[in-house]
């Protein structure tokens, strides 16, 4: 899967002819992705659209039914970041490149701009793990959008960059909740 994309995991339990009822439980490590019921020995689970990029290992596990005992298996996903940033390319504006393991948007086309600079070519996406937008110093924000800062959710009153959320009245920021 892509990073920042939205993307699910379908589990299917079979077991020769038998009907396969009962639940599964999507674990990575000790965080538990998710539990369902199946319905025709499949269920999905939703991926956090903020999973990092690199591999996941998943631990399927089915909780076993009158007929079929318990049983677990094991499956990876990947999540890729876009393609790595040259300074030799011509990037539209729209492309997402990455550099030291951060992804970045073209804002306009350029060419041998490095991403990173708070005012140049490109935007650091960064999100937390269930989408929400982490403040950096080189994304654009626009009027109502939302970002995490220092552990706190803030709202752009207008268009600004490279201006960090505080709670000053007369800034482009206010907190939220």
């Amino acid at each position: 899967m892509d990073w920042g994309t939205a993307a699910k995991v379908t589990v299917k339990v079979t077991a020769d002819d038998l009907p396969v009822t009962g639940t599964v439980e999507l674990r990575e490590g000790d965080k538990v992705r998710g539990t369902g019921t199946l319905n025709a020995g499949t269920a999905s689970f939703p991926l956090p659209v903020g999973l990092a990029s690199g591999t996941h290992p998943l631990t399927v596990s089915y909780s076993g039914s009158d007929s079929l005992d318990a049983a677990t298996g094991v499956a990876t996903v990947t999540v890729n970041l876009p393609p790595a940033w040259s300074p030799a390319a011509s990037y539209k504006a729209g492309t997402r490149v990455s550099l030291d393991g951060k992804v970045y948007l073209a804002s306009w086309a350029s060419q041998n701009q490095k991403p990173g600079a708070p005012y140049g070519a490109w935007e650091e996406l960064a999100m937390t793990e269930d989408g929400t937008t982490i403040w950096t110093a080189s994304r654009v924000f626009r009027t109502g959008d939302r970002a995490l800062y220092e552990g706190r959710l803030y709202e752009a009153k207008w268009f600004n960059n490279n201006q960090p959320p505080s709670t000053a009245p007369s800034g482009p920021w206010k907190p939220i909740g």
